[in-house]
């Protein structure tokens, strides 16, 4: 569960070199401050669960999404 303030982002993308910088710096460039960061990967698709500061959630999702090695994204509230 994810602390007081925070929301929880899981996304699906394809395992490919890069993938984990890619998304760090979209949570980075949309102003998200990451309380926790859990990952695996497979051969060819990895999930990350990130939990966020609220006020950025929707913000940090859009960016995501917005990545061609996104193949799913949700917030949980």
């Amino acid at each position: 569960m994810p602390k007081a303030g925070a929301h929880r982002l899981l996304n699906c993308h394809k395992n490919v070199p890069g993938v984990l910088m890619k998304i760090n710096m979209a949570l980075a460039e949309s102003g998200c401050n990451i309380f926790a960061q859990q990952l695996a990967t497979s051969d060819q698709m990895g999930y990350i669960v990130v939990d966020v500061n609220a006020a950025a959630s929707e913000s940090c999702m859009a960016t995501i999404q917005g990545l061609s090695e996104n193949i799913r994204t949700r917030v949980l509230w």
